[in-house]
This record gives structure tokens, C-alpha cells and sequence, in this order.
């Protein structure tokens, strides 16, 4: 009768078919016990094909995550910091938090534009070295002067003082004005309250 190898195919289906994000000693220590198997016992045996299942058990439990480094590419902001080890099939944990004036931090990507969100619960799933992408989403414009003097300009109420070419630069100040502009274009805005001045 033949020893029953059931709990030993059971084991090496449980080992992960992608072993690169394991240490080369432990992914070696892996095949050396299975390079030890041998088919065709009969049940006298047995206690070799046991063996060799725990054997297989404990050097899959035994596979050491190798870590990696993550680089942070805070694009035109600045980052806490910009690199860091994380381990294969663990969280990324703490991550950086990045500035850029005039911008609010959306978090860290897996691309410059696009791509998925990266948390520090994330869970490191690659087997080699990775950039994350800082992502921004700019600030609203401060239009602030330039409401505060369309005000003005609006409260004088008989535009008739002025001459025509004082009225010619009031209208073109006023057609001039673009709304929408986030706060990375603040000096434009600024330009255009000071036309309207």
C-alpha cells in the first residue's frame, strides 16, 4: 500500500509561487527540504513522507520578506523626508507628508499622474524598489482686492467724471479680470487688483 502523501501536497500548495519578495537563504532553505522528497514510499514509510510535510510547513513559515526601498518624489514641493525600507507583504506605515505653497497635499501615488493611492496601510506587494508621487490639488486664488475694488468701482456709482480714456482703462481693468485662478497664479490676481486700482 502506498504512504499517503495528501498533507504533503497540501503543504507545497501552500508555498507562494512567486518567491522574489523572500531572502535568498530562506527561498534556498525552502528547495534544499524539498529537494529531500521522495515519491513512491509505500506505508511503512509514512513517517518520512510526515516528515518531510512539517519540514516543507516550517521553512514556509521560515520565508523571510526581503525589504525594500521606497523613494517619496515630492515633485516641485517638498517631502519630510524621501526615503525609506518596507518590508514584502507588510504595511508601508508612517509615510511623509509634503508641502508645496500654494497647493494642498492629496497623499502619495503610485505615478506622477494617476495611479493608486498609496496609505500607510497599504500593504507592500511589490518585489523591488519603488517611487511613490507626491499628488497636489492647488489652492483657490485669493481675489480678495480685486472684489474689495469692482466694489469701489461699482459704489462711485456716475462713471460720467472720468474722460473717456480714464473710462477706456476702468473697462478694460474690469474685462481683464479672469476668475478661477488657483493660488500658484496669486501674482496675476494680484496684477489684476492693482489695474483695478
Amino acid at each position: 500500500e502506498a504512504a499517503d502523501y495528501s498533507a504533503l501536497e497540501e503543504a507545497i500548495a501552500a508555498i507562494p509561487s512567486d518567491m522574489t519578495g523572500y531572502t535568498t537563504d530562506s527561498v534556498q532553505a525552502l528547495k534544499d527540504v524539498l529537494a529531500t522528497v521522495e515519491y513512491d514510499l509505500t506505508e511503512e514509510h509514512q513517517d518520512k513522507v510526515d516528515a518531510w510535510t512539517a519540514a516543507i510547513h516550517n521553512a514556509t513559515r521560515e520565508l523571510a520578506p526581503r525589504a525594500f526601498t521606497v523613494t517619496f518624489d515630492p515633485g516641485e514641493g517638498t517631502a519630510d523626508y524621501t526615503e525609506k525600507t518596507v518590508v514584502y507583504r507588510k504595511p508601508f506605515g508612517v509615510l511623509p507628508s509634503a508641502t508645496r505653497t500654494g497647493y494642498d497635499f492629496l497623499g502619495w501615488f503610485t505615478a506622477e499622474t494617476g495611479g493608486s493611492r498609496v496609505t500607510s496601510d497599504t500593504i507592500m506587494e511589490d518585489t523591488h524598489n519603488v517611487t511613490l508621487y507626491a499628488h497636489y490639488e492647488e489652492q483657490p486664488g485669493d481675489y480678495t482686492l480685486v472684489d474689495r475694488y469692482l466694489m469701489e468701482i461699482g459704489e462711485a456709482g456716475d462713471l460720467g467724471v472720468y474722460d473717456n480714456e480714464s473710462l477706456a482703462k476702468i473697462q478694460a481693468a474690469i474685462d481683464g479680470v479672469v476668475r478661477g485662478l488657483g493660488a500658484g497664479r496669486q501674482t496675476e490676481i494680484d496684477e489684476m487688483a492693482r489695474s483695478l486700482q
